[in-house]
């Protein structure tokens, strides 16, 4: 991020769109709400496998693991930043024992798209995935799919067959602020992220969705996180390797060991950079989703979106700003929940009746409640038309645009901007 205050009180921003950026001008009285900085770890493929090598469950697994093991290693899909090749690398000397064929590496993508290939190799990097088993978690194929217990709440819990099946079960990922689950890793990778779709509803229905626990840097009581927790429990990883990035996605911390405590201690760390108090709210706040790959698409945009509703008053305006390459996107029932209703009101009505069930319906809530709160114009690379299906208002120009509202507004307009988007999470004391 780059920011310049020239001549004429103006400010000027330098935000993430896509792989690129955008520059815009703002009052230099606007406040820029950013992650506190944290330098990535310095010679990290040293520093990194001698922080995993020292927990308790590397130590155990050295002891066990031999050529007739088979492993399962879960890694995020292409809609977040992590450097998943980096950490299997690391991960390759506690697995040199396992021959190569007997590896496999399930991506957790919930309920959303197989990965492509050349988004695999973005991702994992071609000796990985020449040398490995890939497979793209399928929610949908009851076959691929393995019944592991109910929850407490009476929630089924399907997960990933090659997952559960594998001796040795190894998961990776991303600690950051999530709008559900309060942070994202650990657990979540099991569920929602190896899951079968009947238990991923369970997992984002309406009401889980609906309580005030379940949001952004909240772990304890949170409905979500405990059926999260509850089901990973339930076919326990072996080893939990967590990293936490900064906006430069340089990594700033390796969390390793027990999957549930890990992650804890990662979300403490996370949190102290991440959560952002305000002292009021603000009438317009532009927001990104932090460039790709999180800007991928719509239905990832929420999160933006989310973060910036936090701290913008009652009728005030949000301008998000992400590129949604991949549109609404084709696959899923997003879009087409949000253009089966007049507003926003009456999808919410409907998500919220008993016995209503259908995917992706708990980012449409989530979305909703958003529109419910504040106007949101979208600055992206989709049609107007497509934009305004969604409930929200297009953006051609985002200079233009930003300075139509703060006039709408008037002269005490208070603006924000979170240029990392949901990278921060800002909130009133």
């Amino acid at each position: 991020m780059c920011i310049i205050i020239d001549n004429y009180n103006i400010m000027k921003i330098q935000i993430p769109y896509g792989k690129s950026f955008l520059h815009i001008k703002v009052p230099e009285d606007a406040h820029v709400l950013s992650p506190n900085p944290v330098p990535g770890i310095d010679d990290i493929n040293t520093y990194a496998p001698a922080v995993i090598s020292d927990t308790e469950e590397y130590k155990t697994l050295i002891k066990k693991i031999n050529s007739d093991s088979s492993v399962a290693i879960v890694v995020n899909d292409i809609t977040r930043p992590t450097p998943t090749g980096v950490i299997i690398s690391w991960l390759q000397e506690l697995l040199a024992p396992v021959p190569d064929p007997r590896i496999k590496i399930v991506i957790a993508t919930g309920s959303h798209r197989s990965n492509t290939g050349d988004e695999l190799r973005a991702m994992l990097g071609n000796d990985i995935v020449s040398h490995f088993t890939i497979i793209n978690h399928d929610a949908f194929d009851d076959t691929t799919l393995h019944y592991s217990g109910g929850t407490t709440t009476g929630a089924p819990v399907y997960l990933n067959r090659d997952y559960c099946e594998a001796d040795i079960r190894i998961v990776t990922g991303f600690i950051e602020p999530h709008f559900f689950a309060g942070f994202s890793g650990g657990p979540k990778s099991i569920m929602p992220g190896i899951a079968g779709i009947e238990s991923i509803m369970h997992f984002h229905n309406a009401t889980r969705i609906d309580h005030p626990k379940s949001t952004w840097g909240v772990l304890e009581h949170n409905p979500v996180q405990d059926m999260a927790v509850e089901a990973a429990m339930m076919m326990k990883p072996h080893l939990s390797v967590n990293v936490a990035l900064n906006s430069r996605k340089e990594i700033t911390g390796i969390f390793a060991g027990d999957v549930i405590a890990s992650h804890r201690k990662g979300a403490q760390f996370v949190s102290k950079h991440a959560m952002l108090p305000c002292s009021s709210n603000y009438d317009l706040v532009i927001t990104t989703n932090s460039g790709y790959p999180l800007d991928q698409n719509l239905y990832q945009s929420v999160k933006g979106m989310s973060a910036a509703s936090r701290v913008v008053r009652k009728g005030g305006t949000i301008l998000c700003v992400a590129e949604c390459r991949d549109g609404i996107p084709a696959h899923g029932e997003f879009g087409q929940m949000l253009i089966e209703q007049s507003s926003p009101a009456k999808i919410l009505s409907t998500i919220r009746q008993d016995g209503f069930a259908r995917y992706d319906q708990w980012q449409v809530q989530a979305l909703c409640k958003i529109l419910e709160h504040a106007n949101v114009h979208l600055y992206s690379s989709l049609a107007p038309s497509t934009v305004k299906n969604a409930h929200l208002h297009p953006c051609n120009d985002v200079q233009e645009c930003i300075d139509t509202i703060m006039s709408a507004h008037g002269d005490d307009c208070r603006i924000a901007i979170l240029p990392e988007g949901p990278m921060v999470i800002p909130f009133t004391e």
